[in-house]
């Protein structure tokens, strides 16, 4: 399967202009008009999309299931449709197109991360020069690499899971190098933990979530 130029436009967006332009770049170029719902009948819409497509705005209300996703985010949860109705497979061009979007997400977060370690100091020295530090961004650098590679060939099916773990693993440990500026409200945490819900809401129903510490 050859690298679509949508993905990787999706990547570049995700990583330049954030997770919410790059969103609805998949939307539009893989699903105009309506955009996928997860196994459970969720989606996570660009609300610069829902405005745009009044049949979905009238189909089910906007919810948000968790805080740390509010109207800031440019983002909405749609909750199932009335009636329960089974939703049909997610395109694999979609659930693909996905982690090359949380893979610029993270490379983002990784870019933040250098940049916030940079500028803090720790008995005169760059936290971003310590030893362990420099060693665990070259662990998250090889992670990305790793991706990108298992991307450039084509993935499908348990290789995508596979790879959705793996960037949240990934996203995490950067979190960790954060400290608590990672985690506030309006830091970014919020763009990881968003970044997180997308790979939950599309899991496909056989997927077996793996438990990160």
């Amino acid at each position: 399967m050859p690298v679509r130029a949508e993905w990787q436009e999706c990547r570049e967006s995700a990583r330049e202009d954030g997770l919410v332009p790059a969103l609805t770049l998949l939307g539009r170029a893989l699903s105009p008009g309506a955009l996928p719902r997860g196994p459970g009948g969720h989606a996570v819409v660009p609300r610069a999309l829902l405005e745009e497509n009044a049949a979905q705005r009238a189909e089910a209300a906007p919810h948000v299931p968790a805080p740390l996703l509010g109207e800031e985010t440019g983002l909405a949860v749609l909750a199932p449709p009335a009636g329960g109705a089974q939703e049909p497979p997610l395109p694999e061009a979609w659930r693909t197109g996905l982690v090359w979007l949380r893979l610029g997400a993270s490379e983002a977060l990784r870019d933040a991360c250098v940049a916030y370690l940079a500028g803090r100091e720790s008995e005169g020295t760059a936290l971003l020069m310590k030893q362990m530090v420099k060693g665990t961004l070259a662990e998250v650098l090889i992670e990305h690499l790793e991706i990108e590679g298992a991307l450039g060939e084509g993935p499908g099916g348990d290789a995508v899971r596979r790879l959705q773990e793996q960037i949240t693993r990934t996203d995490r440990t950067i979190l960790r190098l954060l400290g608590a500026h990672g985690f506030t409200g309006d830091g970014p945490g919020r763009d990881a933990y968003v970044s997180e819900l997308l790979a939950d809401v599309y899991a496909t129903a056989g997927d077996a979530r793996e438990e990160t510490p």
